[in-house]
Formats: structure tokens, sequence, C-alpha cells
């Protein structure tokens, strides 16, 4: 693991092809065994790669007196540790009680809508932005309660895969993580100038889409510390839970006062 030897690169065609690749080892006191890594490179770098493999590890055998002939054995392969790992499957009590609470909410905010008032009335922008919020809630709802935001990232890392840009998605899940910090940023100066009993709603909501966005995109860098869990709770869990709970405490403030 200290050592690094490296073998000529091989061009590779559109139609793919066998190629056999020739490593040195060079001797080192007290080496036990060596492991070969297999990547596919534009460039011929490493840092340019799109596909990788390790091989299991392989034990070093010492030349004896009499030379024995070589024989060639099959390897076990296997991805690098980037590209292994994923989200573990989100707790289901902790996210069924976060869809309930917006389910809830959801409910809280329709009833403030046209069905409690005559029909034949034209909604007004009070109505309107009720009845919009209430939309919304029932879509973070359902995105909680049918566990779609684990399905839709294991299809997404499927497609990365297939489409042969599952190495080069850092810069994707960058951007997307910056625009949801830039958006948080930018909404700030537009919550100030809503009405205070408003507030809380748009903070919470915000934050709950925010979180589920780079929960979705699975940074590794961040998913370290957002897959940290107590008692089967992750903290991404516990955040969103408490954006439900606030968005929950919102609209009771706002039906109060309005």
């Amino acid at each position: 693991m200290q050592h690094l030897g490296s073998g000529d690169p091989k061009a590779v065609g559109k139609e793919g092809g066998t190629f056999d690749f020739e490593v040195v080892v060079p001797p080192k006191e007290g080496m036990r065994f060596v492991m070969g890594v297999i990547y596919f490179s534009q460039t011929g770098s490493w840092s340019d790669h799109k596909l990788a493999a390790t091989t299991e590890v392989i034990p070093v055998v010492r030349e004896s007196a009499v030379p024995e002939p070589i024989r060639l054995a099959p390897l076990r392969l296997q991805p690098p540790s980037d590209a292994s790992s994923s989200h573990p499957p989100a707790a289901y009590a902790p996210r069924f009680l976060t869809g309930l609470l917006l389910l809830v909410a959801m409910i809280a905010a329709w009833s403030v809508g046209p069905s409690t008032k005559a029909p034949d009335v034209r909604a007004g922008p009070e109505t309107r932005w009720w009845l919009a919020l209430a939309v919304l809630l029932a879509l973070a709802s359902l995105w909680e309660l049918f566990g779609l935001e684990n399905w839709l990232g294991e299809r997404a890392r499927a497609m990365a895969r297939a489409g042969d840009f599952y190495y080069s998605r850092a810069l994707v899940q960058k951007l997307v993580i910056s625009a949801a910090v830039a958006a948080m940023v930018l909404l700030l100066p537009f919550i100030q100038r809503t009405r205070s009993s408003n507030r809380l709603v748009l903070v919470a909501f915000a934050l709950y889409v925010a979180i589920s966005a780079v929960n979705l995109v699975s940074l590794h860098a961040i998913d370290k510390v957002a897959d940290l869990s107590w008692h089967g709770m992750s903290l991404v869990q516990a955040l969103k839970l408490g954006c439900s709970a606030m968005i929950v405490q919102g609209v009771r403030i706002m039906r109060r006062i309005d």
C-alpha cells in the first residue's frame, strides 16, 4: 500500500477488446501482498478516470531455487470504495412521521382555500397563496410517504453508471449543492419582506427542500455527516422531521392570524 508500480496503457477501440497488462512489481523488503487497479481514462491519467476496478489482494511468492511454471489464476474484481457506497435506506418510522406532519399541514392549509368560501367568489391573492402552499405540502408529503427520494437516487446512480459518467458526477453534485445554498441566500430578502406570520413556514419549507436536494445528489463528503444516525434516525431525517414540525406550527400561526 506504500509503493506504486504501473503498466503501459492500452488503446481501447469502440468495440472494446481483450487486453494483456504486464505490471512489474519491484521487490521490497517485507512485501507480502500486491493489488491491481485497472481503470479507463481518455488521457491515461488517473485524475481523469471514468471507470475503475481493483483486484483482490494477491499474495507475494518468493522465487524458489527450482523454477516452477507460471500458472494463471482468475481474480475477483470489485469497484473502488467510492463507487460501492450509497445511501442507506431511510428508516421507515421517521420518514412516515415526517410525511404525516406534512400531510396535516397540507390539510390545514387546504381548509383555508375556496372549499370554505362561496364557490362563485373569485379567488384572491390570499386564497391562491393558501392553495399553492397546500399543493407544495401535498407533494412533499407524497415524497416522504412513498420514499421517492431513495427510489429516485438509486435510479439516478444506475443511469450514471450505465451512461459512463458515474465517476465524473462530482461536478454536477457540487453545482446542485451550490445552487441550493445560493437559493437559500437569495430567498432571505424575499422572506424578510413577507408577513411575519408567513416567515416560519417559508423558512422551514425552504430548508426542507434544500436538505432533500442535497441529500438526493449524495456527495460523499456530505454523506459522511448526513448519514450519522442515532437509534436508527439519521441526521438528515432528524432535520427534515424538525422542518416538518416547524411547518405545522407555522401553518397554525398563519391560520390564527388570518
